[in-house]
């Protein structure tokens, strides 16, 4: 690409505001080179093909509809002028509350006259926008913008303020909620004006839409290292009102003036490609994007953004992601249990990979605990780099919370699962584990017990709280046993045994402990807690606990970590049950020595198991560890009866389901287009629903060959790809 002398970097204000959910805006000193009839407050419908500054029409087609007016859906078009020292105007179509799906999903179609104004510039609350304009021999224009609502997940609460200000929309559990959550297709549109000469000559006719709540009051553009324009900010507080990480859009438009600035075409700048870079903080990721050569300049799609607060970069250069990378899958198997902790309750969350990691590498895991199945706050958060385990902490006991687990990857946050696991934080206290050797004060030992060769004065007589009870071992030496005479000086008589209420006198002694005359008899045998050393403990090994299923065609690979406490382990089994406690194993895997990883087999695809692990040594088994689920299921066939056909620079892909779900229902389709027969990485695609049986791409460029393929996703994966059917694009 052919580049010119811009200047390094240019800043542009975007001095006007938008109007939604009811934002106060200030006054501001207004120009006084407004266009000749510039109205005040509303304009009304165009009662004529003269009458300039109005509403020319206003339609909506629904999804699988026809044609038809707002006023008859139910829906109503503003728009109203913005006082202040820019020149511009507000337009939104308002209504949207209770609309069913194919009307919220419809193309929306508003032709405003502008009459002498020239509408440059245009940021907007939509998707898919597209704005043409026409002016006629009077010099009178006309503004047509094309796109669909779009559903805003923003909050109004304590932090609406300052993510409208673009300064802070709140930590990672801050959530949106009802009032700002809505569809909406609303815009500012002003003339450049106040941006200068430069400005105009360059971005006339640029728009911008997307669903962010901290949007841009500025955008930069310049020439280092390559070509780019810039949005300082972009954002939405982190989770939308159900507590899913909300995921948004954006759209814009250069015009072909921009890029004859830098010595190029939009042509050719949209064959250089595009590199979409969001940055947070000092984390950079480029995002995928769709590039497109409309209306004489470069319509530039992302689909898919992570928010909180971002700045983009769009840069004249390769895209250096695949453009069918997104966030991951939903964790599997969500299980969790009390766990120990020295204050308050916690939870020990346990959860399987996401069967799809979207392309890029997950770097991390996010359990919540909500205050309710759906909805409500987030009482606590527990994150885990790898692993598949962590425990969330400072929760009131006997409480019910509801837990919600995402992963990420380079691109974001993904989604939970649709349905919340309840749990019951217990406060379970920190076990200390005894030492399974007792020790010289806790079990007497030989030398402790009274031995004739103690002398009276080391040895007094004891009062009689103090006399030895007979469970005292005597020494080694002095223990007669019944097959054994006993030396005279070591034989002591029955009747001599001391008891709790013996008197001094009768206290044994040196004198006494040992009777010439005394034989001894089986009577007298030492009972056993009186035998000479203690008897052997067993010491069972202590309790495994699982870490990971791995679901596959009608197996559940088990991993587990070894016991931290018990005896030495020879060997582990694990079992699978199809009941959460109780019940008999179905199917059980057993490994030996150390390892720590084994495969159940022989399971039903479809059915949810529960898996346990025991610890085994030559002296037993220990207990079984909590048991946490997983499905045994299989990827999808590949859909069958693909075909693609084009109009309007548009492909349409239309499949029919597969043959086989592999045991789990179908999630979705992915529809992608390739540029030759064989390529390996998508130039664009489109997605499906479970029940959809066609999807349609975005804007492309008329007479271009493309192959399409389809695939079929359900928990498991991904299907293989369809056969790829060739498409060109028509006009």
């Amino acid at each position: 690409m052919r580049r010119t002398a811009l200047s390094p970097r240019r800043i542009l204000a975007l001095a006007a505001s938008l109007l939604v959910v009811a934002v106060a805006l200030p006054a501001a000193p207004a120009r006084a080179d407004v266009p000749e009839g510039w109205p005040e407050g509303t304009w009304g419908a165009c009662a004529d093909p003269s009458q300039q500054y109005c509403i020319d029409d206003a339609t909506l087609t629904p999804s699988g509809g026809a044609v038809t007016p707002l006023g008859d859906l139910g829906l109503s078009p503003w728009v109203a002028t913005l006082g202040g020292w820019v020149t511009s105007f507000n337009w939104a179509v308002n209504g949207w509350a209770d609309q069913p799906d194919d009307v919220r999903g419809g193309d929306i179609r508003l032709v405003i006259r502008t009459g002498h104004f020239m509408p440059r510039y245009t940021f907007a609350i939509a998707r898919g926008m597209r704005i043409v304009r026409a002016t006629d021999d009077a010099g009178n224009t006309t503004m047509t913008i094309t796109g669909k609502a779009i559903h805003m997940d923003w909050t109004t609460g304590d932090y609406f303020a300052s993510c409208v200000a673009t300064v802070d929309c709140g930590g990672p559990d801050v959530m949106a909620d009802s009032v700002g959550s809505q569809y909406a297709f609303s815009g500012n549109t002003q003339d450049l004006e106040v941006w200068g000469a430069d400005a105009v000559r360059t971005l006339d006719g640029v728009y911008i839409a997307s669903d962010a709540q901290a949007r841009p009051t500025m955008i930069g553009y310049g020439t280092y290292p390559e070509p780019y324009w810039s949005l300082p900010v972009l954002g939405n507080p982190h989770l939308d009102m159900n507590g899913n990480p909300v995921r948004g859009s954006f759209n814009a438009w250069l015009p072909g003036a921009y890029f004859t600035e830098l010595g190029t075409t939009a042509t050719e700048a949209a064959n250089t490609g595009f590199d979409v870079v969001s940055r947070e903080g000092e984390t950079s990721v480029s995002v995928p994007a769709t590039v497109s050569v409309v209306d004489g300049g470069v319509g530039i799609d992302v689909a898919d953004i992570g928010y909180s607060i971002h700045s983009i970069s769009v840069f004249s250069r390769p895209a250096t992601v695949d453009p069918g990378t997104t966030v991951p899958g939903t964790p599997q198997e969500l299980s969790g249990i009390p766990a120990e902790a020295a204050e308050a309750a916690s939870v020990a969350a346990h959860w399987s990979a996401p069967l799809s990691n979207g392309g890029s590498p997950v770097t991390g895991y996010t359990v919540r605990a909500f205050t309710a199945p759906s909805g409500g706050s987030v009482a606590g958060r527990c994150t885990s780099a790898s692993g598949t385990t962590c425990t969330i902490t400072g929760l009131t006991p006997a409480s019910t919370y509801y837990l919600a687990a995402s992963a990420s990857n380079a691109l974001g946050e993904g989604r939970a699962a649709g349905d919340r696991l309840a749990v019951v934080a217990e406060a379970v206290p920190v076990t200390v584990l005894p030492d399974p050797s007792p020790s010289p004060s806790e079990s007497p030992s030989p030398s402790e017990s009274p031995s004739p060769s103690e002398s009276p004065s080391e040895s007094p007589s004891p009062s009689p709280s103090e006399s030895p009870s007979p469970s005292l071992s005597p020494t080694p030496d002095a223990s007669p046993t019944p097959d054994t005479s006993p030396t005279p000086d070591a034989s002591p008589t029955p009747d001599t045994s001391p008891t709790p209420d013996a008197s001094p006198s009768a206290s044994p002694s040196p004198s006494l402990s040992a009777s010439p005359s005394a034989s001894p008899s089986p009577s007298a045998s030492p009972s056993p807690s009186a035998s000479p050393s203690p008897a052997p403990v067993v010491v069972l090994p202590g309790t495994p606990v699982v870490t990971k299923l791995t679901p596959g065609p009608g197996r559940l690979g088990v991993a587990w970590t070894a016991p931290t406490s018990g005896g030495s382990v020879n060997g582990y089994t694990a079992r699978a049950y199809t009941k959460a406690s109780g019940g008999a194993a179905v199917k059980s895997c057993q490994v030996s020595g150390s390892a720590t990883t084994c495969d159940i087999t022989g399971l039903a695809n479809g059915t949810r198991y529960f898996v346990g692990v025991t610890a085994a040594s030559v002296s037993g088994s220990g207990t079984e560890s909590a048991r946490i689920s997983a499905t045994p299921r299989s990827a999808p066939t590949a859909p069958r009866s693909v075909a693609g056909s084009s109009s309007a620079r548009k492909v349409t892909i239309r499949w029919t389901a597969p043959q086989s779900t592999g045991g789990s229902p179908i999630t979705g389709y992915r529809a992608a287009l390739y540029t030759s027969a064989s390529a390996t990485a998508a130039a664009t695609q489109c997605t499906g629903t479970a029940s959809a049986k066609a999807c349609t791409t975005g804007a492309l460029v008329a007479g271009k060959t493309y192959w399409a393929a389809v695939t079929a996703s359900n928990v498991a994966g991904s299907s293989p790809a369809s056969a790829r059917v060739k498409v060109v694009v028509r006009k």
